[in-house]
C-alpha cells in the first residue's frame, strides 16, 4: 500500500499535508517574486519548473512570465489543484503572461502520486510553506528523489520552519550545489536558494 495513503489513513487525513493544508494560503507571491529576481540571472534558461504547493497558481503565473518554461508541474492536495489550474487556465486562452511564445505544459500531480516526479529532471524546483507540513518521510524522500535532478532549489519555508529544520535543508543542499545562500525575507523568516549543482560537475568530468 503507498505509505502516503497509509499515513492519510492512519492520522484521519484525506491526503492532507496538515490539518490547515486544505484551506491556508501562503499570499506574498509579490514578495517571494523580488527574491527570486534578485538571485537569478534574466538571462538563465529555465525550460522545466516544479512547484510545491501552489496554492491559488500566483506565484506559476509569476515564474511562467518570467522565465518562459516550456513545462510547469505542480503538486497540491487534490482538493486545492483546480486553484491554479483554474488561474494559469484563464491566462492561457489570454496569453496574458508572455504573448510571443507559447503556454507551457501544465502538469497538476496529486500530493499522494509525487513518487511520479522521482528522479525526473527539473531546472527549478520552488516551494512556499509547503514542505514543512509534510511527514519527514515525505521530506525525506523530496530530498532523496528530487533535489538531486533538478538544477536549482527555491525554498521558502519561514511560516512554519523551525531552525532544526534550516539546518537540516541547508546541509543537505550544501552537499548538492555549489551555491546555497539563505535571504531573510519578513523578519526572520528565511528562504533557501540552491544553485549550480556539483552532479553536473561529475557528469562533464565522465
Amino acid at each position: 500500500m503507498n505509505k502516503y495513503k497509509t499515513y492519510c489513513d492512519t492520522t484521519h487525513k484525506t491526503n492532507l499535508w496538515s490539518p490547515q493544508g486544505a484551506k491556508s494560503f501562503t499570499m506574498d507571491d509579490e514578495l517571494y517574486l523580488d527574491i527570486i529576481k534578485k538571485h537569478f540571472n534574466p538571462e538563465e534558461r529555465i525550460n522545466s519548473i516544479l512547484e510545491f504547493g501552489p496554492g491559488t497558481g500566483k506565484t506559476a503565473g509569476n515564474l511562467i512570465n518570467l522565465f518562459l518554461p516550456t513545462s510547469y508541474t505542480f503538486v497540491d492536495l487534490p482538493e486545492n489543484l483546480h486553484n491554479a489550474k483554474n488561474h494559469l487556465g484563464s491566462a492561457e486562452p489570454n496569453k496574458g503572461y508572455a504573448t510571443d511564445v507559447p503556454f507551457p505544459e501544465v502538469i497538476p500531480v496529486p500530493s499522494s502520486e509525487y513518487e511520479s516526479i522521482f528522479n525526473k529532471p527539473f531546472d527549478l524546483f520552488v516551494e512556499m510553506n509547503c514542505l514543512t507540513e509534510t511527514p519527514e518521510y515525505y521530506q525525506q524522500n523530496i530530498m532523496d528523489h528530487v533535489f538531486p535532478n533538478c538544477k536549482n532549489v527555491i525554498l521558502f519555508d519561514g511560516d512554519g520552519a523551525k531552525p532544526e529544520w534550516v539546518e537540516t535543508m541547508l546541509g543537505w543542499l550544501s552537499s548538492l550545489f555549489h551555491t546555497v545562500n539563505v535571504v531573510e525575507y519578513r523578519g526572520a523568516q528565511k528562504a533557501i536558494l540552491a544553485q549550480n549543482p556539483k552532479k553536473n560537475e561529475i557528469l562533464n568530468n565522465n
